[in-house]
Parts: C-alpha cells; sequence; structure tokens
C-alpha cells in the first residue's frame, strides 16, 4: 500500500516531465465540472506550447473549441522536410506560407501563387497587390510602380496591350537605359530595390528573343581583306521591338 502511495504521488510529475509529440494542445479550456488546479494549469500549458510552437505536428491542428481547424490558424507541418508552415484559408485549405529549413537556418516562401490584373496608370503600385504575377491592361505610360513592395522581390508582369515603361536612371532602370515599349503578350520581370527604385531584369516579346540592340558597322570599306582591327561600329541603337526586316550577318567575300 505504501509503495502504491508513492505512485499515486508521483504520477503528476511523471506525466510534467514526459515531453509530448507534438506541440499541439487545445486551446478549449473546460467551462463545467469540477477541474484541479494542476490540471487546469496543465491544459494551459499545452495550449500555450501550440501558440509557441505554431501547432507543430505531422497531421493539421484542431485546437479550437469546434474541435475543427479555423481561418487564420497556423499550422508547422513537420510530416515534410524542411518543414512547411501552413495557414488554413478557412475553405478546407491550408496554404503553404513557406518552409522553415533548418539544415542551411533561412525561411523560404515563394514568390507568389496565383495572379491579379491591374489597369495601366502612371504609377501602377505593385506592392498592394497580393500576387507576383499580375497581368497589366490598357495603353497608358508607366512611370512608376510605387513604394510599397518588399525589398528584393520578384514581380513577373503580362502585358495584354501596347505601351511605355518610362526609363528613368533610378527608378524605372531598364534593359539599354531607355523607354520600353511594351507588346501584347510580352513579359517583363522585375525587382524592387526600395525607395520607389525598381529594376527591369529583362523583357521578352511574344515571338522574339529578349531585348536586342542593332548594329551598324563595316569592316574595311577598300574591299581588300579585311583584318579584325579594320571594324568600325559606327552606331549603337537599343531596340526594344524586332521587326520582320532585322537581320544579322558575318560574311568576307575575300576568304578562299
Amino acid at each position: 500500500m505504501k509503495a502504491f502511495r508513492w505512485v499515486l504521488m508521483l504520477a503528476p510529475l511523471l506525466m510534467l516531465s514526459t515531453p509530448a509529440p507534438a506541440a499541439q494542445g487545445t486551446g478549449c479550456m473546460p467551462t463545467t465540472g469540477t477541474v484541479s488546479g494542476l490540471s487546469f494549469a496543465q491544459d494551459v500549458n499545452a495550449a500555450i506550447a501550440a501558440l509557441i510552437s505554431s501547432n507543430s505536428g505531422a497531421s493539421a491542428p484542431a485546437t479550437d473549441c469546434t474541435a475543427v481547424a479555423i481561418k487564420g490558424q497556423i499550422w508547422l507541418d513537420t510530416s515534410v522536410t524542411p518543414n512547411a508552415l501552413r495557414q488554413f484559408d478557412g475553405a478546407g485549405s491550408w496554404v503553404t506560407i513557406g518552409y522553415l529549413d533548418a539544415a542551411n537556418h533561412l525561411f523560404a516562401p515563394p514568390i507568389g501563387g496565383g495572379s491579379s490584373s491591374v489597369t495601366a496608370a502612371s504609377t501602377v503600385d505593385l506592392g498592394v497587390l497580393p500576387n507576383a504575377a499580375v497581368t497589366v491592361g490598357g495603353a497608358t505610360t508607366i512611370a512608376s510602380f510605387g513604394s510599397s513592395a518588399v525589398i528584393g522581390t520578384i514581380h513577373v508582369l503580362t502585358f495584354s496591350g501596347s505601351l511605355t515603361l518610362t526609363y528613368n536612371v533610378s527608378s524605372m532602370i531598364t534593359p539599354g537605359a531607355s523607354d520600353l515599349i511594351t507588346q501584347p503578350g510580352g513579359v517583363a520581370f522585375l525587382a524592387y530595390l526600395g525607395s520607389g527604385n525598381w529594376r527591369v531584369l529583362s523583357y521578352h516579346a511574344p515571338g522574339v528573343a529578349p531585348q536586342m540592340a542593332a548594329y551598324s558597322f563595316r569592316c574595311n570599306a577598300t574591299g581588300a581583306r579585311a583584318d579584325p582591327t579594320d571594324c568600325l561600329i559606327a552606331s549603337l541603337a537599343q531596340k526594344s521591338v524586332l521587326v520582320a526586316a532585322d537581320k544579322f550577318m558575318i560574311s568576307d567575300s575575300a576568304a578562299s
């Protein structure tokens, strides 16, 4: 009997010292009946542990009093590596916010997901849009993409019409340092540099190679065999739109 009493006394302490396999304690405290102070403290500690660990575990949490996931609830999914941080959308899906990479000590969010649409204007604030992929309609000249975006984020724009992106040495850096004229179906990749400054990393017109330069040059106008030092680049003009007549050919009529 004396030994049995010791087991009863040590049982609560053993329960407290045993780590839980996952931190998904319920957030619903009992509101009826009689609950000991120790049991209530254990329930509160389990609920707090769930909050601290973002409901970490290999299965989705259901810690609300309704026993189902609720909109906005966070879950650190440990069933995958790296662990995925997910949020419940209230419509049956856990949306992946990013991955917690413990091996490389970094958090890797996706660039975006889904797509948004916006009408061209002098300022199109990309930072207020929820998606990285954006379709831009209209033909109004764009001088700025705003200052609300997170520094370093990448944005992918698809243009449904022809418009101009106005070059600026600081706020709208474009390939070739000149105004960029888009075409329907053209795609631009942009990076936000901070303080309202953007860089157009590349622009791809539909059906043609990325933005190219047109060269006009001649080699040894006398007609004799040309040496490399005889070539003169007379002009260099940046082109954002190619036409059917654009060609590039190198030949040496004196070659044997």
